[in-house]
């Protein structure tokens, strides 16, 4: 079904899960199904672009050293959205300002709790 065979009156909550699909693929021909589905596993190539156009040889060494979260399946590699979101969110860098002002902080909550 595309969108012109759609007819105005139909509502989208009448669509098939299928009828919903075929529309977006439809109207949205350069998207993969992995990036309108974030359950979908991603290829080398769709994480290195979902990672801000990593190198693949970076994407493989961080991979090889257990540094990225993979799972290797028949020779190849896949990767979930999730995942590496997560990953990203753990390797956030802190300033140096704010690495001194915590460091001082837990210096003084040393000192207090000792008293």
């Amino acid at each position: 079904m595309t969108a012109m065979q759609l007819q105005k009156e139909t509502r989208i909550i009448d669509l098939t899960v299928e009828q919903l699909i075929a529309l977006l693929a439809d109207s949205m021909p350069n998207l993969s199904p992995s990036e309108y589905n974030d359950d979908a596993p991603l290829n080398v190539e769709q994480a290195c672009h979902f990672l801000g156009d990593m190198p693949k040889p970076t994407l493989y060494f961080k991979c090889h050293k257990g540094i990225m979260p993979h799972i290797k399946q028949g020779g190849r590699l896949y990767f979930f959205k999730k995942d590496l979101v997560d990953w990203l969110r753990e390797y956030t860098v802190v300033s140096p300002e704010k690495q001194a002002a915590n460091f001082m902080d837990d210096f003084k909550a040393t000192f207090q709790n000792k008293k």
